[in-house]
């Protein structure tokens, strides 16, 4: 058993803005700490001997030593602890990188982020620009550190249907349902009514036969509730993509983005639904 927050400084991974400890509901204050406070992917590396964790606030991978198996893990100090911070994509601006999913796979740290295109909502333009949505995987090598550029990225602007099957028809997809990517909303009211506001968290990451598997997960989901006061009941539309590996064996290759049912050499011939 680890206990994070007591080897994790006070305050290490940001200010904790719920202004209402014993009262979740009207708590308003933390919802623009969705994504952006605490901890969040967690991942231990091959032999056990390192935890190694995400710290959403300063952006950095932070590796805990156990102790070498196979002995009881060693109870970590504050000497155990390192950190390494992401680095930040060209296209991006820095304060919009933002990371979450870590995984490791033959000794190798992945770490998933998303440009989260926040700079770009301004008064005139407060549901910002989509077409800066990005998803990244960075790689980092124990002993090494990150490697400078993403092994793999995509833009998040793509399309996607309703967010609610219930109301998969045109005229209603598109003015209240759209499961359409946004940018990260810091303030409820440009989103509010809506009960679906889509904004994109890269929260897990797994590796199949050496194709990248990513799961995004709706950051609107986490900031709206049931029955909260001023707050919509939202409908969460997350999404799960694949990126097959170019050439088959060759990490170095890198990943190509499925396309129309089709990953690498593989296509797939989804049922159509006549009901």
């Amino acid at each position: 058993f680890i206990d994070l927050n007591a080897l994790f400084n006070v305050r290490t991974a940001g200010v904790n803005f719920h202004a209402r400890h014993n009262d979740y509901a009207p708590d308003l204050s933390a919802y623009d700490a969705v994504g952006k406070t605490a901890l969040g992917g967690l991942a231990m590396s091959d032999d056990e001997s390192t935890l190694y964790a995400m710290n959403l606030a300063d952006r950095n991978l932070y590796s805990i030593s156990l102790g070498a198996a196979p002995a009881a893990p060693v109870a970590p100090g504050a000497s155990s602890l390192t950190h390494t911070p992401l680095p930040a994509p060209k296209d991006c601006n820095a304060d919009d990188i933002r990371p979450f999913a870590v995984t490791v796979y033959q000794s190798m740290v992945y770490v998933g982020a998303v440009c989260s295109a926040e700079s770009t909502i301004t008064r005139s333009t407060p549901k910002g620009d989509a077409s800066q949505l990005k998803a990244y995987v960075f790689a980092y090598t124990p002993g090494s550190g990150f490697a400078a550029a993403p092994v793999f990225e995509t833009p998040l602007n793509y399309p996607r249907h309703c967010a609610d099957r219930a109301f998969n028809y045109p005229q209603t997809c598109t003015t209240h349902y759209s499961a359409l990517w946004n940018p990260w909303q810091p303030d409820i009211k440009n989103a509010y009514p809506s009960t679906v506001y889509p904004q994109p968290m890269l929260t897990k990451l797994a590796f199949d036969n050496g194709d990248l598997i990513l799961g995004l997960r709706d950051r609107y989901g986490d900031q709206t509730g049931h029955n909260v006061p001023n707050v919509p009941e939202s409908r969460s539309a997350g999404d799960v993509l694949r990126a097959c590996l170019t050439i088959p064996g060759n990490y170095a290759s890198g990943w190509a983005l499925e396309h129309n049912g089709t990953c690498g050499d593989t296509t797939i011939l989804a049922g159509r639904d006549t009901g």
